[in-house]
Protein backbone atom coordinates (compact mmCIF):
# COMPACT_ATOMS: atom_id res chain seq x y z
CA UNK A 1 0.00 0.00 0.00
CA UNK A 2 1.57 3.29 -1.04
CA UNK A 3 1.59 6.11 1.46
CA UNK A 4 -0.63 9.01 0.44
CA UNK A 5 0.31 11.41 3.25
CA UNK A 6 3.35 13.61 3.78
CA UNK A 7 4.71 11.79 6.83
CA UNK A 8 7.50 9.33 6.11
CA UNK A 9 6.60 6.52 8.49
CA UNK A 10 9.33 4.18 7.31
CA UNK A 11 12.28 6.07 5.76
CA UNK A 12 13.95 2.78 4.86
CA UNK A 13 11.10 1.85 2.52
CA UNK A 14 8.99 3.53 -0.15
CA UNK A 15 5.99 1.43 0.87
CA UNK A 16 3.88 0.99 3.99
CA UNK A 17 3.03 -2.69 4.25
CA UNK A 18 -0.38 -3.85 5.34
CA UNK A 19 -0.80 -5.64 8.68
CA UNK A 20 2.82 -6.24 9.68
CA UNK A 21 5.88 -4.23 8.69
CA UNK A 22 8.12 -6.69 10.55
CA UNK A 23 7.72 -10.47 10.79
CA UNK A 24 8.11 -10.52 14.59
CA UNK A 25 4.95 -8.41 14.90
CA UNK A 26 2.97 -11.30 13.44
CA UNK A 27 4.01 -13.49 16.38
CA UNK A 28 2.62 -10.91 18.81
CA UNK A 29 -0.69 -10.54 16.97
CA UNK A 30 -4.24 -11.70 17.59
CA UNK A 31 -4.02 -13.64 14.32
CA UNK A 32 -1.13 -15.69 15.71
CA UNK A 33 -3.05 -16.40 18.93
CA UNK A 34 -5.98 -17.70 16.89
CA UNK A 35 -3.68 -19.95 14.85
CA UNK A 36 -2.16 -21.35 18.05
CA UNK A 37 -5.65 -22.22 19.32
CA UNK A 38 -6.20 -24.31 16.19
CA UNK A 39 -2.78 -25.84 15.49
CA UNK A 40 -0.33 -27.43 17.92
CA UNK A 41 2.92 -27.41 15.90
CA UNK A 42 4.67 -24.79 13.80
CA UNK A 43 7.59 -25.00 11.39
CA UNK A 44 9.73 -21.97 10.60
CA UNK A 45 12.00 -21.68 7.59
CA UNK A 46 13.25 -19.20 5.03
CA UNK A 47 14.66 -19.13 1.51
CA UNK A 48 18.43 -19.34 1.33
CA UNK A 49 19.96 -16.12 -0.08
CA UNK A 50 16.62 -15.25 -1.67
CA UNK A 51 17.33 -12.08 -3.65
CA UNK A 52 20.85 -13.20 -4.60
CA UNK A 53 19.49 -16.50 -5.94
CA UNK A 54 16.56 -15.25 -8.01
CA UNK A 55 17.10 -15.87 -11.72
CA UNK A 56 15.59 -12.87 -13.49
CA UNK A 57 14.20 -14.95 -16.39
CA UNK A 58 11.93 -16.77 -13.92
CA UNK A 59 9.63 -13.75 -13.91
CA UNK A 60 8.10 -15.06 -17.15
CA UNK A 61 7.84 -18.51 -15.60
CA UNK A 62 5.85 -17.11 -12.66
CA UNK A 63 3.42 -15.08 -14.77
CA UNK A 64 2.83 -17.73 -17.44
CA UNK A 65 4.66 -21.03 -17.00
CA UNK A 66 8.17 -22.40 -17.46
CA UNK A 67 7.58 -23.76 -20.96
CA UNK A 68 5.96 -20.57 -22.24
CA UNK A 69 8.69 -18.44 -20.68
CA UNK A 70 11.51 -20.41 -22.26
CA UNK A 71 9.88 -20.46 -25.69
CA UNK A 72 9.09 -16.72 -25.76
CA UNK A 73 12.19 -15.03 -24.39
CA UNK A 74 12.04 -12.29 -27.06
CA UNK A 75 8.31 -11.58 -26.87
CA UNK A 76 7.13 -8.11 -25.91
CA UNK A 77 5.47 -8.70 -22.55
CA UNK A 78 5.32 -7.37 -19.01
CA UNK A 79 7.39 -10.30 -17.75
CA UNK A 80 10.18 -9.88 -20.29
CA UNK A 81 10.24 -6.10 -19.84
CA UNK A 82 10.46 -6.46 -16.06
CA UNK A 83 13.17 -9.09 -16.53
CA UNK A 84 15.13 -6.72 -18.78
CA UNK A 85 14.78 -3.90 -16.24
CA UNK A 86 16.20 -6.04 -13.43
CA UNK A 87 19.09 -7.18 -15.61
CA UNK A 88 19.84 -3.61 -16.62
CA UNK A 89 19.78 -2.58 -12.94
CA UNK A 90 22.27 -5.33 -12.12
CA UNK A 91 24.93 -4.75 -14.82
CA UNK A 92 23.20 -7.17 -17.22
CA UNK A 93 23.36 -10.07 -14.75
CA UNK A 94 20.53 -12.60 -14.87
CA UNK A 95 21.58 -14.43 -11.70
CA UNK A 96 20.39 -12.44 -8.69
CA UNK A 97 18.53 -9.15 -8.37
CA UNK A 98 19.67 -5.98 -6.55
CA UNK A 99 19.40 -6.33 -2.77
CA UNK A 100 17.69 -3.45 -0.98
CA UNK A 101 15.94 -1.86 -3.95
CA UNK A 102 12.18 -1.51 -3.47
CA UNK A 103 11.50 -2.68 -7.03
CA UNK A 104 13.33 -5.90 -6.18
CA UNK A 105 10.76 -6.59 -3.50
CA UNK A 106 7.96 -6.32 -6.07
CA UNK A 107 9.88 -8.51 -8.49
CA UNK A 108 10.46 -11.18 -5.85
CA UNK A 109 6.87 -10.99 -4.62
CA UNK A 110 5.46 -11.87 -8.04
CA UNK A 111 7.66 -14.97 -8.17
CA UNK A 112 7.00 -16.01 -4.57
CA UNK A 113 3.24 -15.62 -4.95
CA UNK A 114 3.48 -18.08 -7.82
CA UNK A 115 5.26 -20.42 -5.40
CA UNK A 116 2.41 -19.89 -2.90
CA UNK A 117 -0.18 -20.93 -5.47
CA UNK A 118 1.87 -23.97 -6.48
CA UNK A 119 2.28 -25.02 -2.84
CA UNK A 120 -1.49 -24.90 -2.23
CA UNK A 121 -2.02 -26.99 -5.35
CA UNK A 122 0.47 -29.59 -4.10
CA UNK A 123 -1.16 -29.60 -0.65
CA UNK A 124 -4.50 -30.37 -2.30
CA UNK A 125 -2.87 -33.30 -4.10
CA UNK A 126 -1.67 -34.57 -0.70
CA UNK A 127 -5.28 -34.50 0.49
CA UNK A 128 -4.63 -31.56 2.85
CA UNK A 129 -7.13 -28.73 3.20
CA UNK A 130 -6.08 -25.24 4.13
CA UNK A 131 -7.81 -24.06 7.29
CA UNK A 132 -8.57 -27.60 8.43
CA UNK A 133 -5.23 -29.40 8.18
CA UNK A 134 -2.80 -26.50 7.94
CA UNK A 135 -2.21 -22.77 7.52
CA UNK A 136 0.79 -20.99 6.03
CA UNK A 137 2.01 -17.43 6.55
CA UNK A 138 4.85 -15.87 4.54
CA UNK A 139 6.62 -12.56 5.09
CA UNK A 140 8.91 -11.88 2.10
CA UNK A 141 11.11 -15.02 2.21
CA UNK A 142 10.21 -16.22 5.75
CA UNK A 143 7.67 -19.02 6.22
CA UNK A 144 5.59 -20.13 9.20
CA UNK A 145 3.67 -23.38 8.61
CA UNK A 146 1.01 -24.50 11.13
CA UNK A 147 -0.48 -27.98 11.55
CA UNK A 148 -1.48 -30.54 14.16
CA UNK A 149 0.83 -33.31 12.95
CA UNK A 150 4.55 -33.23 12.24
CA UNK A 151 3.87 -35.49 9.25
CA UNK A 152 1.74 -32.74 7.71
CA UNK A 153 4.57 -30.24 8.25
CA UNK A 154 6.98 -32.63 6.53
CA UNK A 155 4.68 -32.99 3.53
CA UNK A 156 4.19 -29.24 3.21
CA UNK A 157 7.91 -28.56 3.56
CA UNK A 158 8.60 -31.09 0.84
CA UNK A 159 5.97 -29.46 -1.37
CA UNK A 160 7.42 -26.02 -0.67
CA UNK A 161 10.92 -27.20 -1.54
CA UNK A 162 9.69 -28.65 -4.83
CA UNK A 163 7.73 -25.48 -5.67
CA UNK A 164 10.82 -23.35 -4.98
CA UNK A 165 13.10 -25.61 -7.03
CA UNK A 166 11.03 -24.76 -10.12
CA UNK A 167 12.50 -21.26 -9.76
CA UNK A 168 15.97 -22.45 -8.73
CA UNK A 169 15.34 -21.44 -5.11
CA UNK A 170 15.94 -23.49 -1.96
CA UNK A 171 14.99 -23.50 1.72
CA UNK A 172 17.65 -22.75 4.29
CA UNK A 173 18.01 -26.03 6.22
CA UNK A 174 20.11 -24.42 8.96
CA UNK A 175 17.25 -22.03 9.81
CA UNK A 176 14.45 -24.58 9.65
CA UNK A 177 12.97 -25.49 13.03
CA UNK A 178 9.83 -27.01 14.53
CA UNK A 179 8.06 -25.63 17.61
CA UNK A 180 5.36 -27.37 19.64
CA UNK A 181 2.64 -25.57 21.55
CA UNK A 182 3.01 -23.18 23.33
CA UNK A 183 4.15 -21.66 20.05
CA UNK A 184 6.91 -19.17 20.71
CA UNK A 185 9.92 -18.07 18.72
CA UNK A 186 13.13 -16.90 20.33
CA UNK A 187 12.54 -13.44 18.93
CA UNK A 188 8.93 -13.20 20.10
CA UNK A 189 9.95 -14.38 23.58
CA UNK A 190 12.57 -11.68 24.06
CA UNK A 191 10.21 -9.05 22.60
CA UNK A 192 7.50 -10.11 25.06
CA UNK A 193 9.93 -9.93 28.00
CA UNK A 194 11.34 -6.59 26.85
CA UNK A 195 7.85 -5.10 26.40
CA UNK A 196 7.24 -5.22 30.17
CA UNK A 197 10.21 -2.97 30.93
CA UNK A 198 9.58 -0.84 27.86
CA UNK A 199 6.00 -0.15 28.91
CA UNK A 200 7.18 0.80 32.39
CA UNK A 201 9.67 3.26 30.88
CA UNK A 202 7.08 4.77 28.53
CA UNK A 203 4.61 5.20 31.41
CA UNK A 204 7.21 7.34 33.16
CA UNK A 205 8.16 9.54 30.19
CA UNK A 206 4.65 9.97 28.77
CA UNK A 207 1.03 9.74 29.81
CA UNK A 208 -2.37 10.07 28.19
CA UNK A 209 -4.65 12.84 29.38
CA UNK A 210 -8.14 11.29 29.02
CA UNK A 211 -9.85 14.68 29.07
CA UNK A 212 -8.11 16.27 26.09
CA UNK A 213 -7.02 12.90 24.59
CA UNK A 214 -3.39 13.90 24.15
CA UNK A 215 -0.05 12.29 24.92
CA UNK A 216 1.80 14.40 27.48
CA UNK A 217 5.25 14.17 29.05
CA UNK A 218 5.68 12.60 32.46
CA UNK A 219 7.61 14.36 35.21
CA UNK A 220 11.15 13.04 34.88
CA UNK A 221 13.41 14.68 37.45
CA UNK A 222 16.52 12.58 36.82
CA UNK A 223 16.68 11.55 33.13
CA UNK A 224 20.04 9.78 33.43
CA UNK A 225 18.82 7.73 36.40
CA UNK A 226 15.65 6.72 34.53
CA UNK A 227 17.75 5.70 31.52
CA UNK A 228 19.96 3.50 33.71
CA UNK A 229 16.90 1.81 35.21
CA UNK A 230 15.45 1.19 31.76
CA UNK A 231 18.74 -0.25 30.47
CA UNK A 232 18.93 -2.59 33.49
CA UNK A 233 15.38 -3.81 32.80
CA UNK A 234 16.38 -4.63 29.23
CA UNK A 235 19.50 -6.45 30.43
CA UNK A 236 17.38 -8.65 32.68
CA UNK A 237 14.98 -9.38 29.81
CA UNK A 238 17.87 -10.35 27.52
CA UNK A 239 19.51 -12.61 30.12
CA UNK A 240 16.22 -14.35 30.94
CA UNK A 241 15.65 -15.09 27.24
CA UNK A 242 19.31 -15.99 26.54
CA UNK A 243 19.32 -13.20 23.97
CA UNK A 244 21.49 -10.21 23.12
CA UNK A 245 20.90 -6.56 22.43
CA UNK A 246 20.79 -7.36 18.71
CA UNK A 247 17.46 -9.12 19.34
CA UNK A 248 15.76 -6.12 20.95
CA UNK A 249 17.55 -2.91 19.97
CA UNK A 250 15.57 -2.30 16.77
CA UNK A 251 12.29 -2.89 18.62
CA UNK A 252 13.28 -0.52 21.43
CA UNK A 253 14.54 2.18 19.07
CA UNK A 254 11.31 1.98 17.07
CA UNK A 255 9.21 2.30 20.22
CA UNK A 256 11.20 5.27 21.59
CA UNK A 257 11.02 7.01 18.21
CA UNK A 258 7.25 6.52 18.12
CA UNK A 259 6.93 7.98 21.64
CA UNK A 260 8.88 11.08 20.57
CA UNK A 261 6.62 11.51 17.54
CA UNK A 262 3.49 11.11 19.70
CA UNK A 263 4.65 13.78 22.14
CA UNK A 264 5.47 16.19 19.32
CA UNK A 265 2.26 15.45 17.42
CA UNK A 266 0.08 15.92 20.54
CA UNK A 267 1.67 19.18 21.69
CA UNK A 268 -1.01 21.57 20.44
CA UNK A 269 -3.81 19.55 22.03
CA UNK A 270 -1.78 18.88 25.20
CA UNK A 271 -1.58 22.63 25.88
CA UNK A 272 -5.31 22.58 26.66
CA UNK A 273 -4.74 20.20 29.59
CA UNK A 274 -4.88 21.58 33.12
CA UNK A 275 -1.77 19.51 33.86
CA UNK A 276 0.26 20.95 30.98
CA UNK A 277 3.86 21.82 31.85
CA UNK A 278 6.30 22.98 29.20
CA UNK A 279 9.21 22.22 31.53
CA UNK A 280 8.18 18.54 31.71
CA UNK A 281 9.11 18.10 28.05
CA UNK A 282 12.79 18.72 28.84
CA UNK A 283 13.23 15.80 31.25
CA UNK A 284 11.08 13.44 29.17
CA UNK A 285 12.94 14.16 25.93
CA UNK A 286 16.34 13.91 27.59
CA UNK A 287 15.46 10.45 28.95
CA UNK A 288 14.08 9.37 25.57
CA UNK A 289 17.11 10.61 23.63
CA UNK A 290 19.64 9.12 26.06
CA UNK A 291 17.89 5.76 25.86
CA UNK A 292 17.60 5.99 22.09
CA UNK A 293 21.32 6.59 21.62
CA UNK A 294 22.30 3.94 24.15
CA UNK A 295 20.52 1.13 22.31
CA UNK A 296 21.71 2.42 18.95
CA UNK A 297 25.32 2.51 20.14
CA UNK A 298 25.28 -1.06 21.48
CA UNK A 299 23.81 -2.40 18.24
CA UNK A 300 23.93 0.03 15.33
CA UNK A 301 22.20 -0.93 12.09
CA UNK A 302 21.45 1.04 8.95
CA UNK A 303 17.66 0.75 9.38
CA UNK A 304 17.87 1.91 13.01
CA UNK A 305 20.09 4.83 12.03
CA UNK A 306 17.21 6.22 9.93
CA UNK A 307 14.93 6.19 12.98
CA UNK A 308 17.58 7.69 15.26
CA UNK A 309 18.31 10.46 12.76
CA UNK A 310 14.62 11.19 12.26
CA UNK A 311 13.89 11.27 16.02
CA UNK A 312 16.88 13.56 16.53
CA UNK A 313 15.75 16.03 13.87
CA UNK A 314 12.16 16.01 15.15
CA UNK A 315 13.34 16.72 18.70
CA UNK A 316 15.64 19.58 17.69
CA UNK A 317 12.98 21.23 15.55
CA UNK A 318 10.30 20.76 18.19
CA UNK A 319 12.24 22.63 20.87
CA UNK A 320 13.47 25.23 18.40
CA UNK A 321 9.94 26.02 17.17
CA UNK A 322 7.72 25.28 20.21
CA UNK A 323 9.83 25.43 23.37
CA UNK A 324 12.52 27.95 22.51
CA UNK A 325 13.32 28.71 26.15
CA UNK A 326 14.54 25.11 26.63
CA UNK A 327 16.13 24.56 23.23
CA UNK A 328 19.71 25.12 24.44
CA UNK A 329 19.33 22.28 26.94
CA UNK A 330 18.23 19.80 24.27
CA UNK A 331 20.86 21.08 21.82
CA UNK A 332 23.59 20.31 24.34
CA UNK A 333 22.14 16.88 25.15
CA UNK A 334 22.04 15.97 21.45
CA UNK A 335 25.54 17.32 20.88
CA UNK A 336 26.96 15.21 23.70
CA UNK A 337 25.14 12.07 22.58
CA UNK A 338 26.24 12.33 18.94
CA UNK A 339 29.82 13.27 19.88
CA UNK A 340 30.01 10.24 22.16
CA UNK A 341 28.54 8.04 19.44
CA UNK A 342 31.02 8.93 16.71
CA UNK A 343 33.96 8.59 19.10
CA UNK A 344 32.85 5.14 20.32
CA UNK A 345 35.64 2.63 19.43
CA UNK A 346 33.12 -0.12 18.64
CA UNK A 347 31.47 1.98 15.93
CA UNK A 348 34.79 2.99 14.43
CA UNK A 349 35.24 -0.65 13.37
CA UNK A 350 31.85 -1.38 11.81
CA UNK A 351 32.70 -3.71 8.93
CA UNK A 352 30.03 -2.87 6.36
CA UNK A 353 32.41 -1.47 3.76
CA UNK A 354 35.79 0.09 3.22
CA UNK A 355 34.23 3.48 3.88
CA UNK A 356 32.93 5.28 6.94
CA UNK A 357 29.87 3.27 8.08
CA UNK A 358 26.57 4.64 6.86
CA UNK A 359 25.19 4.16 10.41
CA UNK A 360 27.43 7.02 11.55
CA UNK A 361 26.92 9.16 8.46
CA UNK A 362 23.14 9.19 8.87
CA UNK A 363 23.44 10.51 12.43
CA UNK A 364 26.08 13.06 11.38
CA UNK A 365 23.63 14.36 8.78
CA UNK A 366 20.99 14.71 11.49
CA UNK A 367 23.41 16.74 13.62
CA UNK A 368 23.46 19.43 10.95
CA UNK A 369 20.10 20.56 12.40
CA UNK A 370 21.96 21.84 15.46
CA UNK A 371 22.87 25.54 15.61
CA UNK A 372 26.44 26.21 14.51
CA UNK A 373 27.69 26.69 18.09
CA UNK A 374 26.56 23.16 18.97
CA UNK A 375 27.97 21.41 15.91
CA UNK A 376 29.92 18.25 16.71
CA UNK A 377 33.57 17.66 15.89
CA UNK A 378 33.80 15.24 12.96
CA UNK A 379 37.47 15.89 12.19
CA UNK A 380 38.49 12.22 12.59
CA UNK A 381 35.72 11.02 10.27
CA UNK A 382 36.46 13.88 7.89
CA UNK A 383 40.10 12.70 7.65
CA UNK A 384 39.09 9.06 7.21
CA UNK A 385 36.94 9.98 4.24
CA UNK A 386 39.47 12.20 2.50
CA UNK A 387 42.46 9.94 3.16
CA UNK A 388 40.72 6.74 2.03
CA UNK A 389 41.95 5.21 -1.23
CA UNK A 390 38.37 4.89 -2.43
CA UNK A 391 35.91 7.70 -3.13
CA UNK A 392 32.48 6.86 -1.73
CA UNK A 393 29.39 8.75 -2.88
CA UNK A 394 27.55 8.89 0.44
CA UNK A 395 30.64 9.84 2.47
CA UNK A 396 31.55 12.75 0.20
CA UNK A 397 27.95 13.97 -0.06
CA UNK A 398 27.67 13.83 3.74
CA UNK A 399 30.74 16.06 4.11
CA UNK A 400 29.41 18.52 1.54
CA UNK A 401 26.03 18.69 3.25
CA UNK A 402 27.52 18.99 6.74
CA UNK A 403 30.03 21.73 5.95
CA UNK A 404 27.99 23.29 3.08
CA UNK A 405 29.69 26.62 2.31
CA UNK A 406 31.04 27.24 5.83
CA UNK A 407 34.56 25.86 5.29
CA UNK A 408 36.38 26.73 2.07
CA UNK A 409 39.41 24.58 2.99
CA UNK A 410 37.29 21.43 3.29
CA UNK A 411 35.56 22.19 -0.01
CA UNK A 412 38.93 22.60 -1.74
CA UNK A 413 40.14 19.27 -0.30
CA UNK A 414 37.02 17.51 -1.56
CA UNK A 415 37.35 18.99 -5.04
CA UNK A 416 41.01 18.01 -5.19
CA UNK A 417 40.25 14.43 -4.18
CA UNK A 418 37.46 14.17 -6.74
CA UNK A 419 39.65 15.54 -9.54
CA UNK A 420 42.59 13.27 -8.73
CA UNK A 421 40.95 10.03 -7.56
CA UNK A 422 37.36 9.90 -8.78
CA UNK A 423 36.98 11.54 -12.18
CA UNK A 424 39.91 9.70 -13.85
CA UNK A 425 38.36 6.30 -12.95
CA UNK A 426 34.65 7.11 -13.23
CA UNK A 427 32.37 4.72 -15.19
CA UNK A 428 28.90 6.28 -15.09
CA UNK A 429 27.49 4.28 -18.03
CA UNK A 430 28.39 1.01 -16.26
CA UNK A 431 28.08 1.86 -12.59
CA UNK A 432 25.00 3.39 -10.93
CA UNK A 433 27.09 4.69 -8.02
CA UNK A 434 29.25 6.72 -10.42
CA UNK A 435 26.30 7.98 -12.48
CA UNK A 436 24.40 9.29 -9.45
CA UNK A 437 27.59 10.75 -8.04
CA UNK A 438 28.36 12.65 -11.25
CA UNK A 439 24.88 14.14 -11.53
CA UNK A 440 24.85 15.21 -7.87
CA UNK A 441 28.27 16.83 -8.18
CA UNK A 442 27.10 18.92 -11.13
CA UNK A 443 24.05 20.10 -9.16
CA UNK A 444 25.79 20.56 -5.77
CA UNK A 445 25.60 24.26 -4.71
CA UNK A 446 28.52 23.85 -2.28
CA UNK A 447 31.12 23.11 -4.98
CA UNK A 448 32.74 25.86 -7.02
CA UNK A 449 31.32 26.77 -10.40
CA UNK A 450 34.71 26.07 -12.00
CA UNK A 451 34.68 22.50 -10.68
CA UNK A 452 31.11 21.84 -11.79
CA UNK A 453 31.94 23.15 -15.26
CA UNK A 454 35.19 21.19 -15.62
CA UNK A 455 35.61 19.47 -19.00
CA UNK A 456 35.66 15.91 -17.62
CA UNK A 457 32.50 16.44 -15.55
CA UNK A 458 30.56 18.06 -18.38
CA UNK A 459 31.66 15.39 -20.86
CA UNK A 460 30.52 12.56 -18.65
CA UNK A 461 27.29 14.38 -17.86
CA UNK A 462 26.55 14.55 -21.59
CA UNK A 463 27.20 10.83 -21.93
CA UNK A 464 24.90 10.05 -18.99
CA UNK A 465 22.09 12.18 -20.42
CA UNK A 466 22.44 10.53 -23.83
CA UNK A 467 22.43 7.12 -22.16
CA UNK A 468 19.29 7.99 -20.18
CA UNK A 469 17.63 9.27 -23.35
CA UNK A 470 18.34 5.95 -25.09
CA UNK A 471 16.80 4.07 -22.18
CA UNK A 472 13.71 6.28 -22.30
CA UNK A 473 13.33 5.75 -26.06
CA UNK A 474 13.80 2.00 -25.65
CA UNK A 475 11.11 1.85 -22.95
CA UNK A 476 8.75 3.96 -25.09
CA UNK A 477 9.28 1.75 -28.14
CA UNK A 478 8.67 -1.44 -26.14
CA UNK A 479 5.53 0.07 -24.61
CA UNK A 480 4.18 1.07 -28.04
CA UNK A 481 4.95 -2.41 -29.41
CA UNK A 482 3.09 -4.00 -26.52
CA UNK A 483 0.06 -1.74 -27.07
CA UNK A 484 0.02 -2.62 -30.78
CA UNK A 485 0.23 -6.32 -29.98
CA UNK A 486 -2.66 -6.08 -27.52
CA UNK A 487 -4.80 -4.13 -29.99
CA UNK A 488 -4.06 -6.67 -32.74
CA UNK A 489 -5.21 -9.49 -30.48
Amino acid sequence: MLLDDQVVRNPGSFFAYEKYDRFYKFFNSTEFVELEKTFSVMRLSDISKCFSSIYSHTMAWAIKDVQHGKENTSAVSFANDFDALMQFSNYNETNGIPVGAEISRLFAEIILQSVDVDLLRRANQYGLAQGRDFEIRRYIDDYAIFANKVEVLDSLQRGLSEALQVFNLHLNDSKTSTVCRPLQTRRSQIIADATVGLNRFRDQVSKLDPVVQATMPGKVRKPESLTRTFVNDMKVACVNASAGYEDVSAYIIGSISATIENLVGSYKVARRSKDFSSEAYVGAFEALLRSLYYFFTVHATVSSSYQVAKATIISIRFFRDRLTEFSDVIHEVVRQLIQSLIQNPALQNLAMSAYVPIELLNVILASSELPIQYRINIFDIHRRILEDDQVDYFSIVTLLFYYNDSDVAVRDEIEEKLLEEFLPKVRPTQNSHDAHFMLDLIACPYLTRDFRKSDSLIQWAGDICWWLLLIRRSCRDRRESMVCELEAN
